[in-house]
């Protein structure tokens, strides 16, 4: 059975390479791991106890026009995720927000040290932590939906077969 007490979903592991959201919810249908457009209340009655992966967007969020990384946009990006963080542990969810830790490493090193759009790089670091969580949470922050690294985290959560709360805009 499904974590939510219905039928398992065994999905077609073979998921679009870039966000496809509408194909997502239609493989994906209500009462099934996926929770699209859940509130803030409804996520907590399930997420507190465990830990959660909160998966935010940056890479796009976080380059100028010439595709070159801004320290700066990542400081607000950064503090984007930790504000949904601190959301989240105000509902009684413990979170870990791999945004916020990432940032504040790329930022400790200065113009040294790593990367912060090696792709590879991040995938492999982010990995362990999506594989000891127990539910992926989605804020609805700008860019979400055009985010390959939060598709990626989602579609993985899914492949297996962990809750995913897409949060509402505005939900509570």
């Amino acid at each position: 059975p499904s974590f939510f007490g219905g039928p398992a979903m065994t999905p077609d592991p073979t998921f679009p390479a870039v966000p496809d959201w509408d194909w997502l919810v239609a493989s994906f249908p209500e009462g099934s791991s996926l929770r699209m457009g859940a509130g803030l209340d409804r996520a907590a009655l399930h997420c507190r106890g465990r830990l959660v992966y909160l998966a935010t967007p940056y890479s796009r969020l976080v380059t100028d026009a010439n595709g070159c990384w801004r320290g700066d946009y990542s400081r607000f990006v950064a503090t984007l995720a930790a504000l949904e963080a601190r959301r989240l542990a105000q509902a009684g969810i413990t979170a870990i927000s791999p945004i916020s830790l990432a940032c504040a490493m790329v930022h400790a090193g200065g113009a040294k040290g790593l990367d912060p759009l090696d792709q590879a790089f991040w995938t492999r670091w982010c990995r362990p932590l999506l594989n000891r969580c127990e539910i992926v949470v989605v804020p609805p922050l700008q860019g979400w939906r055009a985010s390959d690294g939060v598709w990626h985290e989602v579609t993985e959560a899914l492949r297996a077969s962990k809750p995913v709360f897409l949060i509402a805009e505005g939900g509570t």
